[in-house]
């Protein structure tokens, strides 16, 4: 899965309390990261489980559209 381009909406402050958005925004990002689809009737459609480039391990719920590219998180967690 390649994301284009994450977006931040008015979730940005739940999304970020565990994670910094550069730290999301670098698990998303990252072609090392692993997708896969989330469980069905969650808010997030998907799940990436990386490493921040500072080296923490984070899972990153998020929105993905596939037509677009693009990636809206929902939450983050460290693993």
């Amino acid at each position: 899965m390649r994301i284009r381009q994450v977006l931040w909406n008015g979730n940005t402050p739940y999304a970020t309390r565990r994670a910094s958005v550069a730290e999301i925004e670098d698990v998303l990002c990252d072609f090392r990261s692993v997708f896969r689809r989330n469980l069905p009737g969650r808010a997030a459609t998907h799940l990436a489980t990386g490493r921040t480039s500072a080296g923490r391990p984070l899972v990153v719920a998020f929105i993905y559209e596939a037509e677009t590219r693009t990636a809206k998180p929902i939450n983050a967690w460290e693993k």
